[in-house]
């Protein structure tokens, strides 16, 4: 133990860490003026449980969510609310049951009589104390035909629905500290976070305010659950709140009233992270401050908010970071383990036979081509030896056990009982993908089932229990490509935010780009864990140097933009008087609204990609509905246009698409043409050199 916090202690002075002790807690509050403060100290957050429908399937089988509470809460109209659909076979004793934390708390009959149910489990005593808990939804069937037949039929089955949530009060903490970040700043459509950004704010903290804003989004996991505002712009506070920006930046009198209050220690080359708590008199907020004296040390710093493993480590009061953290080196090697998924250490047995849905961003350079690999590190229940003697009846039981790979929706097989090699109890299969798999896909899915594990004659007694253990140190092997695909905006947000990339974002100098509009699209670069290694910079700030390292994403065409119009010749897009010429693309510039294209960028040597987002006058556009059908097209295109209907049209029938297949068939088609002129050269040399001989040998004779 003393080790630990040996270890511990270093590390947090290794980074330069510096936090206010739990027992140096004030209990000071930060008065707010001018502004109103409209939100209850208890504020409703319906968490959903599934993005999915999930079916159980009878005679028995159960699954489990998951809900965290930062504190203990007292309230007592905190609850699980399930929305169920089941079979209309189904006759007693068939019922659901729900256990919290492995207690069982309410068990309902299920019968054909009424087929939708809506159950609320009212969340009580330890249910509410701080920490993790494990809800499980048990379900047993039975259908008409009776208990003692088959019961493991298609029509022996209950759905839980999308729109069953956890109903949770979150109550304003006791006691304000930085561990209770994000939780705490986690929004909801209705009633979203704030991050309260300087009125003229540089673009190094317009940035840090995005990435925060981005970061939080994914959180929240809603719509429009996080909002930006500028400091002129705040009339009304109804949420959690967050204030980033240098402190000279901020120039209205409600902040500088609030920096009045803080008199945050701000030195240079730091950044003071602080959680306080705002009131009017009446009501209270959370606030979390991310002040530096420039915002270059606040930018250097962010990612304390938007990093998890940085998140893991917060703590304390106030935060002064001194140092700037060094975030892993992207691997060349493309292994990604279960864990990037989602998935945790999971268990499969008798009654929780499938999992749920796993998702993961291909990596930009995937090669389609080559076959991934899945690894997997398993561990299995004890299973019978082969027996040639008679077999008893309990030994029926025993059968193959089979872990189906849903990948894809495509399935890959792996038959328990022959599995051979173990370490230490761990058992490791590789199984190879069919490339075809991954093809014109831009999401990888993962889920897990069996058979086997569940005993499906009732009549027989047993207390058997078999289970699968998958580790979540398990991982795919994607193989990288050594060449660069053809450019299309199918690709996006690909390649602008693979590790070891960096982004360039160029903002118009001559015209604003609304903030949220802005954000939107920083959420949609933010996939996975994914770094967020993008810059912002205004257009007649942008070096040519920046320009030839960076991928490029630019917020307007040559008409905002200095370094487009130097190299107006070189666009994929043709302008004229700064505006792009669609006509000649094939699209009615008199009803398009927008074009957004994509195509190598003119400046780098390294085949880096830029993408140009304006609208028909050749302004700064970034539109949400563009933006949509950017993130899900398949579609090979360089250009999309969104007309003044909403609909969106490419260039997908005007340029021919050389799929890597058709590659392959034109380099086997040119070594047959190679070897074919190879033969037909060597024929011909043959054919000579006999001439030639016939003829030397003609002459002699006539001699």
């Amino acid at each position: 133990m003393r080790s630990l916090f040996i270890t511990a202690f270093t590390l947090l002075g290794i980074m330069g860490w510096q936090t206010v002790s739990a027992d140096a807690q004030t209990t000071r509050q930060l008065h707010v003026t001018e502004i109103e403060l409209d939100t209850n100290k208890n504020i409703s957050n319906n968490q959903p449980i599934t993005n999915q429908p999930i079916e159980l399937n009878g005679p028995e089988q159960e699954t489990s969510f998951y809900y965290e509470l930062q504190e203990d809460q007292k309230r007592t109209d905190q609850a699980l609310v399930l929305n169920l659909s089941h079979s209309e076979l189904l006759i007693a004793p068939s019922s659901v049951s729900v256990r919290i934390d492995g207690k069982t708390l309410l068990s309902k009959s299920l019968t054909g009589e009424k087929m939708t149910k809506k159950l609320v489990i009212p969340l009580e005593d330890e249910a509410l104390k701080k920490g993790f808990h494990e809800v499980t939804v048990s379900y047993y069937g039975v259908v008409k035909e009776g208990i003692c037949v088959e019961q493991g039929t298609t029509g022996n089955w209950m759905t839980i629905h999308i729109d069953s949530y956890f109903k949770l009060e979150r109550e304003l903490l006791e006691k304000r500290s930085l561990k209770n970040y994000p939780d705490a700043f986690t929004g909801s459509e209705k009633n979203p976070i704030t991050i309260i950004l300087p009125e003229n704010a540089s673009t190094a903290t317009l940035n840090s305010g995005l990435k925060v804003g981005a970061f939080l989004s994914k959180v929240g996991n809603e719509d429009k659950s996080v909002r930006i505002l500028r400091e002129s712009e705040v009339r009304k506070i109804t949420n959690n709140v967050l204030f980033l920006g240098s402190e000279d930046e901020f120039i209205s009198s409600f902040m500088k009233d609030l920096f009045q209050q803080t008199k945050f220690p701000l030195t240079d080359e730091a950044t003071m992270f602080s959680f306080e708590i705002l009131t009017d008199g009446k009501h209270e907020v959370n606030a979390l401050f991310a002040i530096a004296k420039s915002p270059e040390e606040l930018e250097n710093r962010v990612s304390v908010l938007t990093e998890p493993r940085l998140i893991e480590q917060l703590s304390g009061e106030q935060l002064v970071l001194s140092t700037i953290p060094t975030l892993p080196v992207a691997q060349d090697t493309q292994i990604v383990s279960l864990k990037h998924f989602g998935l945790s250490n999971m268990t499969l047995d008798s009654l929780n036979r499938e999992s749920q849905q796993f998702f993961y961003h291909l990596p930009y350079t995937l090669d389609k081509e080559q076959s991934p690999i899945l690894e997997l590190h398993l561990k299995h229940t004890a299973l019978a030896p082969d027996k040639k003697e008679e077999i008893a009846t309990e030994e029926l039981l025993e059968g193959d056990i089979e872990l189906i790979a849903w990948i894809n929706k495509v399935p890959h097989s792996i038959n328990i009982q022959q599995l051979k090699e173990e370490r230490n109890g761990v058992y490791t299969v590789q199984l190879p993908i069919d490339h075809n798999t991954l093809k014109d896909n831009r999401t990888i899915s993962l889920q897990f089932t069996t058979s086997g594990l569940l005993t499906k004659n009732p009549c027989i007694t047993t207390d058997q229990s078999r289970w699968l253990y998958i580790e979540e140190d398990s991982f795919f092997i994607l193989p990288k490509a050594e060449k660069q695909k053809k450019h299309s905006i199918a690709e996006f947000p690909f390649p602008f935010v693979d590790q070891g990339e960096d982004i360039l974002i160029v903002l118009p100098s001559s015209e604003s780009v609304d903030d949220n509009e802005l954000l939107y699209l920083y959420e949609k670069l933010h996939v996975n864990a994914h770094s967020m290694n993008w810059q912002l910079v205004l257009a007649d700030e942008v070096s040519e140097d920046s320009l030839k390292k960076h991928q490029l994403l630019f917020i307007g065409g040559p008409n905002v933009q200095p370094a487009l119009q130097k190299q107006v010749s070189e666009l994929l897009v043709s302008h004229e008087k700064g505006k792009p010429d669609l006509a000649s693309a094939g699209f009615l510039p008199e009803t398009a609204e927008t074009v957004n294209w994509i195509q190598p960028s003119v400046w780098s040597e390294k085949k880096h990609t830029m993408m140009v987002w304006e609208n028909v006058d050749g302004g700064a556009s970034i539109d949400r509905k563009v933006i949509e059908f950017l993130s899900t097209t398949e579609e090979f295109a360089t250009m999309v246009v969104k007309s003044e209907n909403g609909k969106m049209y490419t260039n997908a029938s005007t340029i021919q698409l050389e799929s890597p297949s058709s590659e392959v068939k034109s380099d086997r088609v040119e070594e047959q043409l190679s070897g074919v002129w190879i033969g037909g050269l060597v024929a011909l040399l043959i054919i000579s050199l006999s001439g030639i001989i016939y003829i030397i040998r003609k002459r002699r004779l006539n001699i």
